[in-house]
């Protein structure tokens, strides 16, 4: 992707964004509009009129680039630190992480395909070693440097020399040795190699130069006799289990026992066995043998593969009762200079050291003549891993890397609890030593615990370390971009738009609200007092009732003796009283009516409101408005709202509770908003629609006029004018909020 073509598209994309905020903003402004319209004429022209912005934030979307443009173009296919590669194929034929200082060279290979942006560039490789200082940078050796000359798949590397520094030269158009003044195996450690263009760092390796080892066998025979027997000593008759024994203490560890000899001063007559103790007296070795004749004794273990870790190890000499009547044989005692390292066990677990030994025969102290030859444990390949432990594993103690994932057999066991007979020990196609440059688990065939194989995410081209590469809170497996972070969320954002809209058309098409079946009676001038209703008939004229507390008053008083409010000369007994409200809901007292006219104005009442009776009956419900099904699906932005009606009669009065049966919350900060503002609406307009029309039922009377002296104890409503009592909240006419 060229630089220009890049920031085309990221313009688009961010003109398609600025067009998706504009509609979102659109919609919001015009949301309380569009409540009040009947028809889906306007919210149909309002989709029209935008239907543009939503056709241009998918372009906006589709153009999005998957991933950051980089600044070169150049795109790796394969790379490698190898210890080989023929000029006649530049491909790494032995890839490697470590390096014997024996090694010729250590090469940093790359495959990779360069685009048209790319000619011209730059290229130069940079070997650093473990202190952090460049150690070789190149080519050296192409005036003005190499730079990319055309497009289309190459590969090479550049190689410096381990066992020893060479010249620079090249052996083809992308793979040449660059010059260096010291081996690099005199820096042992970790180091690192960068490929660039133009001086940005396209890739970059590690790997590790091992320092110098000691190589070949060591070879040691230990004694402490001088090769001369001044006397011997035998297990005597019928001890059989009795050892006699020297202690010994290699040079170095591990080793292996190659062969044993034994002094014998007498005929051997019985056999005896070869036994070897290591350093905490437990039986490692047992070997039955048959000698003949006297002076040294020797046994091959060369075959045997007897290597030990520790290096304290003892060698003895043990009884075997074969029913003859002589035992033997008798084992050579040298007195010239004791080491106190030879000792003897009776059959019946008595211990004896040399001295105490000597003491109990009568004979100077001493040392048994046992001879030991060991041979120091060789490591062949360099690899961290002795033959004998190779060939305990079964690989191969020839080659330092066995499977050849790059890691040598040592490390793969010593450090890495891989496999060295297997290059890719949790079989997820990503061998073990890639595994390790990638920072991967190589026990682990999905390191990010996302569902898919470490082999398969680079295959892919998604990070194994996460298993949201694109950080966009869908998982790679599932995701069908996860490369690209506004894939698929964009796509969920547009279909949601969608919805909404077609929800909006759907909602603006509903057939009208049938008209409530309650009829408000006719003026009170065309009423004869006759024909009221048998509640407001029976109201005594010398009482009048306050509409905000319900109290009855003289029918000269003013004011209310309970609350303190003026009192209206049409008040009326049918007004509502709220005497409860909290966060969950209200309750209303009705004085002088009949419950069941009262259940069946409320059922009216809802229904004019839009709202459908959905659990229980009138009068013991829920009414609800809007569907769940909605609001799960756009949450706020879909009207919901329920509230629970329970009317019983008490007394002369009937009492209301209206709770709400749902908080709104799972619209989110709006949803919960819109539950409050609806019961705060619904409360008012029981107190005023029902008030308005328990008053047509009314005689009229002329409403007090309010003087001049009244006006000092109460406030006016800003909205109607009307005045009201100093302590009131709200207006009693308008129910708006009195300041």
């Amino acid at each position: 992707m060229t630089r220009s073509s890049g920031f085309l598209r990221f313009t688009v994309c961010l003109f398609g964004v600025r067009c998706f905020l504009a509609l979102v903003g659109e919609v919001l402004r015009r949301g309380a509009m569009a409540r009040s319209i009947r028809s889906g004429e306007r919210a149909r022209a309002v989709l029209k009129e935008k239907g543009v912005w939503i056709i241009l934030l998918l372009i906006g979307v589709l153009l999005v680039p998957t991933s950051t443009p980089p600044v070169n173009a150049f795109m790796v296919i394969d790379h490698a630190i190898c210890k080989n590669i023929p000029a006649e194929t530049s491909t790494c034929e032995e890839r490697a992480n470590e390096f014997l200082p024996s090694d010729e060279m250590a090469w940093l290979w790359v495959k990779g395909t360069f685009e048209s942006s790319d000619v011209g560039a730059k290229i130069e490789f940079r070997f650093y070693d473990p202190t952090g200082s460049v150690f070789a940078v190149g080519p050296t050796t192409i005036p003005g440097g190499l730079r990319v000359a055309g497009t289309g798949e190459v590969s090479g590397g550049m190689g410096i020399g381990v066992s020893k520094a060479l010249e620079s030269g090249i052996f083809g158009g992308f793979l040449w040795v660059e010059g260096t003044r010291q081996p690099s195996s005199e820096i042992p450690g970790e180091w690192r190699a960068e490929l660039t263009l133009n001086g940005i760092v396209v890739l970059s390796e590690y790997f590790t130069i091992l320092g110098e080892t000691t190589a070949g066998s060591i070879f040691a025979e230990l004694a402490y006799d001088d090769g001369t027997a001044e006397t011997s000593f035998g297990y005597g008759r019928g001890n059989e289990g009795a050892v006699l024994g020297v202690q010994f203490t290699a040079p170095s560890t591990p080793f292996q026992i190659l062969k044993i000899k034994y002094y014998l001063q007498s005929e051997a007559l019985t056999p005896f066995a070869v036994v070897v103790w290591d350093q905490n007296r437990d039986r490692i070795f047992d070997l039955e043998v048959a000698a003949k004749g006297t002076g040294w004794f020797e046994v091959d273990l060369s075959k045997s593969g007897l290597f030990l870790t520790g290096n304290d190890f003892s060698v003895l000499m043990k009884a075997l009762d074969k029913g003859m009547e002589r035992t033997s044989p008798y084992l050579g005692w040298d007195t010239s200079k004791p080491d106190g390292k030879s000792f003897c066990r009776n059959s019946d677990g008595t211990w004896r050291n040399s001295a105490e030994l000597a003491k109990t025969a009568g004979k100077e102290d001493g040392d048994f003549m046992i001879r030991v030859w060991t041979q120091a444990a060789k490591d062949s390949d360099g690899d961290g891993l002795f033959d004998f432990q190779e060939n305990e594993l079964g690989s191969d103690p020839a080659k330092s890397d066995t499977d050849g994932d790059g890691l040598s057999d040592g490390s793969e066991v010593e450090t890495y609890n891989t496999d060295p007979l297997n290059a890719d020990t949790d079989n997820d196609g990503f061998n073990d030593g890639d595994e390790l440059r990638a920072k991967t688990d190589p026990l682990s065939a999905d390191t990010d615990v996302d569902g898919l194989k470490d082999g398969d995410e680079i295959a892919r081209a998604t990070d194994p370390l996460a298993a949201d590469t694109d950080g966009d809170s869908w998982n790679d497996p599932v995701d069908i971009q996860p490369r690209d972070a506004l894939i698929p969320n964009a796509l969920i954002v547009v279909g949601v738009i969608i919805a909404v809209a077609a929800v909006v058309f759907v909602r603006r098409r509903r057939a009208p609200t049938p008209t409530p079946t309650y009829q408000a009676p006719a003026p009170a001038a065309a009423i004869s007092p006759t024909t009221l209703p048998q509640a407001v008939a029976e109201i005594k004229p010398s009482v009048r009732y306050c509409i905000s507390c319900g109290t009855a008053n003289r029918d000269d008083s003013r004011f209310c003796e309970s609350c303190g409010a003026l009192l209206d000369q049409a008040g009326t007994p049918m007004a509502p009283l709220l005497v409860d409200r909290n966060a969950r809901g209200a309750a209303l007292v009705f004085p002088e009516i009949d419950a069941s006219a009262l259940t069946t104005r409320v059922h009216d009442f809802f229904l004019a409101k839009g709202y459908t009776l959905e659990s229980g009956k009138p009068g013991a419900g829920t009414y609800g408005m809007g569907s769940t099904a909605s609001r799960v699906l756009f949450g706020g932005l879909a009207k919901r709202h329920k509230f629970d009606v329970a009317i019983a009669q008490e007394g002369s009065k009937v009492k209301l509770q209206l709770t709400k049966a749902m908080s709104g919350a799972s619209g989110g900060l709006i949803g919960w908003k819109a539950m409050n503002t609806e019961f705060d609406r619904i409360v008012n307009a029981f107190r005023e629609d029902f008030a308005f029309a328990d008053r047509l039922q009314q005689p009229p009377k002329v409403p007090a006029a309010i003087t001049e002296e009244d006006k000092k104890y109460m406030k006016q409503c800003q909205s109607c004018h009307a005045w009201n009592p100093i302590a009131a909240e709200a207006c009693a006419k308008c129910g708006a909020e009195l300041c």
